[in-house]
């Protein structure tokens, strides 16, 4: 049963999601200029979610570890408090004010609302007893601060399962980059993550 075991734990399948309205995704297009770019992050985890502060800290590294090394973006700042209050939940009119002013102000504002990074398990009737693997789901907004428009609104639900696969929290950090990169497409980074499937 063991040798079973760990011979399915290998096999996973990787699934994508993705809604967008607006620019469609990957967004990273080749830019003489990149624009100047403040992230925006926060999270917006479901109510039962277990062990919520050790994901926000992973979703931080994850995307401080992305927004480092791609290049279609000149990424000025990366935050998650603004004035004292989380900076999701700050309105567009208010970020576009604040995107305005500072001693950086920045061309394009991109916001990230992180709601699922998480080990998963599905139970199911036998013959398979059960599924595990990866779950990431994501909100992407993008902000044009010189126009106040909307450019692209998308969410991603991304799943990387399989039968009989048990995970920890060890992978979310690489997961999420990997659903980052889909979401902006640099192909140097593609390579260096697991391919997504259909």
């Amino acid at each position: 049963m063991l040798a079973f075991l760990l011979l399915f734990s290998t096999c996973t399948t990787a699934r994508i999601t993705i809604h967008a309205t607006g620019l469609q995704p990957p967004l990273c297009k080749s830019q003489a200029v990149p624009p100047r770019t403040a992230v925006v992050w926060g999270t917006a985890w479901r109510e039962n979610q277990k062990e919520k502060d050790l994901r926000e800290s992973m979703a931080g590294h994850a995307i401080e570890a992305y927004f480092k090394k791609q290049s279609c973006v000149s990424t000025i700042q990366i935050v998650k408090m603004i004035e004292g209050r989380r900076a999701i939940e700050h309105s567009d009119i208010e970020l576009l004010k604040w995107a305005r002013s500072g001693p950086n102000p920045v061309d394009s504002l991109i916001l990230l609302r992180v709601e699922e990074l998480g080990p998963l398990i599905i139970l199911y009737p036998s013959p398979i007893l059960w599924e595990g693997g990866s779950e990431v789901s994501l909100r992407v907004r993008v902000l044009n601060v010189r126009t106040s428009s909307l450019e692209t609104d998308t969410s991603i639900q991304w799943k990387d399962t399989g039968a009989f696969v048990l995970r920890g929290t060890g992978p979310l950090e690489r997961n999420l980059e990997t659903v980052l990169t889909s979401v902006f497409g640099q192909s140097q980074l593609i390579e260096q993550f697991d391919p997504i499937g259909p």
